[in-house]
């Protein structure tokens, strides 16, 4: 449904009366840089520039881009799109839970703890059950770039941790309209999956995207990181190490980062990087990427092996087609199983965090996304 214009172009400024209130999303910094509002834009009218939604074209105050930004939706609004009742756990909703790898050793070995989801990346591609996913790649310097990922060397390539958001959701719109894809899956940080998830509208624009998704795939994530903090001020400013140089970064379960290149390793303090944290995340609560159809992360499991949570019945069947057919290798996890409970620990303190620091904002009048203040 459109959104109402009148609601949307009360703005006192000419950026606003255009863009109504997603301006007000970008201009205090909530913005989660997911492309979603450009995706959405029927005219194509917004790009994202340093991370920003920028007007590029005509507007016609439709409200899609306001409507699909999903620090606008709440919780519960999801919720019951997707499964039909409430969270039960910290984990949310899931039918089944697994330890698992890629069988074949190359994937295991160049994907991302254990290759899990480009294994099953390159098994749709091979089944013929997608002709692409979308997924987050980047360039020498470490930003990332979203890319429609069509062969199998492409999704191995694009594999491992990014640690800076990018604006993935762009990438859903060039797999229709430039790769004219019909099938595609969707793997994305709980902030983009839940991007996604908003955009699954009966708008027709809308619509000719979501519905060429069959599978999002989504990965824990405690927090991102800004370019411009970790990057360009902490790494190349502060310890004078060039982007470029970095041939590895791992963020430790005590959130604190080892930095390697050639020659050199560096570790750095949860306190030394708190300022370089992307700032949205601070009142992000969900860790495991709730609403995807199977979601994926390291926590809990050993090295090269993942914990995998299987939501929807979608996510069911495609999982275990995947292990019927040799594709990964997959241990039941019960509830009171030790890995569970180490992500719902982990679940538990992004959550903790995240409230405390909404509270604090609330008692600082400062600002809040609508899906949290309530101002939709």
């Amino acid at each position: 449904m459109i959104v109402n214009k009148t609601h949307l172009v009360m703005g006192k400024s000419k950026s606003e009366r255009l863009f109504g209130h997603l301006m007000g999303v970008v201009h205090q910094d909530l913005c989660l840089n997911c492309g979603a509002c450009a995706a959405s834009c029927p005219w194509g009218s917004i790009k994202l520039i340093n991370g920003r939604a920028t007007l590029s074209g005509n507007c016609t105050a439709c409200g899609l881009c306001y409507a699909q930004c999903p620090q606008t939706v709440t919780d519960e609004t999801l919720i019951k799109k997707i499964f039909g009742s409430s969270f039960s756990t910290p984990l949310g909703t899931y039918k089944e839970a697994y330890s698992g790898c890629a069988r074949n050793p190359e994937i295991r070995n160049e994907g991302q703890d254990g290759g899990i989801v480009t294994g099953l990346l390159e098994f749709l591609l091979k089944e013929e059950l997608i002709e692409g996913a979308i997924v987050m790649d980047r360039d020498s310097e470490w930003k990332t770039q979203p890319q429609v990922a069509v062969t199998r060397r492409e999704i191995i390539d694009s594999s491992g941790a990014k640690y800076t958001p990018g604006p993935i959701l762009t990438a859903t719109r060039d797999a229709v309209d430039h790769y004219l894809l019909e099938k595609m899956a969707f793997v994305g940080l709980p902030c983009q999956v839940r991007a996604i998830r908003v955009m699954e509208s009966e708008e027709p624009v809308l619509r000719r995207i979501t519905n060429r998704v069959e599978l999002v795939l989504g990965l824990f994530c405690q927090h991102c990181f800004s370019y411009e903090g970790l990057f360009e001020e902490k790494l190349k400013k502060e310890m004078n190490v060039n982007p470029s140089d970095v041939v590895g970064i791992n963020l430790a379960k005590n959130g604190s980062l080892t930095v390697k290149t050639d020659d050199s390793e560096h570790e750095l303090s949860p306190n030394s990087i708190d300022n370089c944290i992307f700032e949205p995340c601070r009142i992000c609560r969900d860790f495991s990427a709730r609403f995807a159809d199977i979601s994926i992360g390291a926590a809990g499991t050993p090295q090269k092996y993942s914990t995998i949570l299987i939501r929807t019945d979608k996510g069911k069947e495609i999982f275990r087609r995947a292990v019927d057919r040799g594709i990964v290798e997959a241990e039941p996890l019960e509830d009171t199983d030790p890995s569970i409970k180490d992500v719902k620990n982990q679940s538990l303190k992004k959550k903790k965090s995240a409230e405390k620091e909404i509270q604090s904002r609330r008692e600082e009048g400062k600002s809040l996304p609508p899906k949290i203040s309530g101002e939709l």
